[in-house]
């Protein structure tokens, strides 16, 4: 689709190319992916998707060490524990004046500090995943991995020329993805516009016209994932303080959450259990050590925690 044919611009893109056409600082980037989680590119993502549909802003792997987003993914043989590193959309990728593509020092320093992290959990991943565990309590005995990804700069810059382009597409480190501002916006059109396409389809299904699957399948046959594929349009966004998780955005009804962490792991606002009550979780129950399995109501499949 050509620049002219492209839709208009909803409130969320312009906000977003308000930012990074304006250099905005990271805090700023930060909140915004906070409120749009949406737009945060999950390029490690596993054939089951984003573990209990959250992200987790600002996880510490140590006091000195924050990530600014950490996700988890998975399949049936592997966890994949993925730390993303946002920079400004202003920052310069690589020299414009060398004779071939030589990283910009931005982009060295950048690397450098994901570097740093990996560095970090090679040697003290223990204590990483101890915090990470009761996410990781339905998903059993199996391989964990740990991934970064690093959003900095913009396209412009490797419109240059091919070999900008190749040099940006290797992994300066092992497990790391390097991707600019203008990705993120790629992904969330991309993954908008499946998620409208899908809902046209379901709406056809209650007007009682055909099965629309093979509708659905066409964006596969063009090379897109299936609808189905996609994370939730808007994951939950957490964040770790003083040894319990709790909501720093809520943005749907969590499906299994509740029946894996109790109170003594997961803090629950009172705005957010306000929301909660309304959407039909017994949080009384919870509050007892009651979890939440099989759905929103201890009526449909309640245990008890066992331990402390």
């Amino acid at each position: 689709m050509s620049e002219s044919n492209q839709p208009p611009l909803d409130d969320a893109e312009r906000e977003f190319l308000h930012l990074v056409d304006n250099d905005a600082p990271e805090p700023d980037l930060q909140a915004f992916l906070e409120r749009r989680p949406e737009f945060l590119v999950l390029p490690h993502l596993l054939h089951h998707g984003l573990l209990e549909d959250v992200v987790i802003s600002q996880f510490p792997l140590d006091t000195s060490l924050v990530t600014d987003f950490a996700y988890l993914t998975k399949n049936s043989s592997e966890v994949r524990v993925v730390f993303v590193e946002i920079e400004r959309a202003g920052k310069t990728l690589f020299k414009a004046s060398a004779p071939y593509p030589t990283e910009h020092h931005e982009l060295t320093a950048a690397v450098a500090q994901v570097k740093t992290w990996a560095e970090f959990l090679q040697r003290s991943s223990a204590e990483v995943v101890r915090r990470l565990s009761p996410l990781m309590r339905g998903v059993g005995q199996i391989s964990l991995d740990f991934r970064y990804v690093l959003v900095i700069g913009r396209d412009t810059q490797l419109d240059l020329n091919a070999s900008m382009r190749r040099r940006w597409a290797q992994k300066p480190i092992p497990g790391l993805c390097c991707v600019t501002w203008d990705t993120l916006l790629r992904h969330y059109r991309k993954q908008r516009d499946q998620a409208l396409h899908y809902r046209a389809a379901l709406q056809r299904v209650l007007e009682g016209h055909p099965d629309p699957r093979g509708n659905l399948w066409e964006a596969a046959d063009r090379g897109d994932p299936p609808v189905e594929w996609l994370s939730r349009e808007r994951p939950n966004v957490l964040s770790l303080t003083r040894e319990r998780y709790t909501f720093k955005a809520l943005h749907h009804q969590p499906q299994s959450l509740f029946g894996w962490v109790g109170p003594n792991e997961f803090e629950v606002s009172p705005a957010h259990r306000r929301m909660l009550v309304a959407w039909g979780y017994d949080m009384d129950a919870w509050d007892k050590g009651i979890l939440l399995r099989g759905g929103r109501t201890v009526e449909w499949q309640a245990f008890r925690t066992t331990g402390g």
